[in-house]
């Protein structure tokens, strides 16, 4: 069966690994995926996909490191993450 996801415990989650990075959660959403079932000749719930809208703590000059960000955070939780800088 599957699990309605907590996305408070979620975006906690999120801003406990981006705590070293400097960076707070401005938006959170966590969109449910399907996939087709052959079997059963319809769509199935099967996973989420993260958008996160960043926010740096301190003004900082240079290029944000967002592959990077995403990278950790789909490596970390398992969900694919879109990941921007407001």
């Amino acid at each position: 069966m599957f699990k309605k996801l907590d996305s408070d415990r979620l975006k906690r989650m999120c801003e406990l690994a981006l705590e070293s990075r400097d960076v707070i959660i401005s938006e959170f959403t966590a969109i449910p995926t399907q996939k087709f079932d052959e079997e059963k000749n319809k769509w199935v719930p099967d996973s989420y996909s993260l958008f996160l809208m960043l926010k740096r703590k301190m003004d900082i000059d240079g290029s944000s490191d967002l592959e990077g960000i995403e990278v950790l955070l789909e490596g970390l939780l398992g969900f694919e993450c879109c990941v921007d800088f407001v």
